[in-house]
C-alpha cells in the first residue's frame, strides 16, 4: 500500500518479519494493544522507537489509522483483486469539512492516488482511490460540510490502464 507522509509517498509492505518502508526492512513488534471506546490502542517498537497507534473501524469497512499530531488515513482491508469492484461512489467515511479536492472530472488516477481530503476535530482523513480508474464525477468542493456517507467522488473503470 502506499501511504502519504506530508509531501512524500511511500511504499508499505508488511511481512512475517517486520515492515518495509519503501524498500528498506524494519523490524515491528506489537507491544501492546488495548481497546478504547471502539478503537484499538496500539504500541508498536519500529526500528526501536515506540509509537502508538489509533486505530478505529469505519462503517464502510475500513480502518482509521491515527497518529499523534493528527495524521491520519483510511486503510481498505480490499485485496487489490476486489479493487475494481470499490469503483463507484466514493464517500466520506465521516461527518467534516473538505479541506482540498484532489480530481477533477476526467482526470485519470492510479490506486492510492489521494482523490480528497475531510477535516473532523483537527484530525485529516485521505480518501484514496482503491484501483486505477477515471473520475467520472467531482460532486463537493474545498470548504464543503459534508455527512457520513455523501458521495465525493465518482470513479469508473478506466479502459487505458
Amino acid at each position: 500500500m502506499r501511504l502519504k507522509v506530508g509531501d512524500r509517498e511511500i511504499e508499505v509492505r508488511l511481512g512475517r518479519e517486520g515492515i518495509e518502508l519503501d524498500g528498506v526492512s524494519t523490524p515491528l513488534h506489537i507491544r501492546d494493544r488495548e481497546r478504547s471506546g471502539g478503537s484499538w490502542v496500539l504500541t508498536l517498537e519500529l526500528g526501536g522507537t515506540v509509537h502508538r497507534l489509533w486505530v478505529t473501524p469505519l462503517l464502510d469497512g475500513s480502518w482509521a489509522v491515527q497518529a499523534p499530531g493528527g495524521v491520519r488515513t483510511v486503510v481498505s482491508p480490499a485485496r487489490a483483486a476486489d479493487a475494481v469492484t470499490a469503483l463507484g461512489p466514493i464517500k466520506s467515511p465521516l461527518a467534516g469539512v473538505v479541506v482540498e479536492v484532489c480530481v477533477a472530472a476526467g482526470d485519470r488516477v492510479a490506486a492510492g492516488a489521494p482523490l480528497a481530503i475531510v477535516e473532523a476535530m483537527k484530525t485529516r482523513t485521505i480518501l484514496e482511490a482503491p484501483a486505477p480508474a477515471r473520475v467520472a464525477d467531482v460532486r463537493v468542493a474545498a470548504r464543503a460540510l459534508v455527512s457520513a456517507g455523501q458521495v465525493l467522488v465518482v470513479l469508473e473503470a478506466d479502459e487505458t490502464q
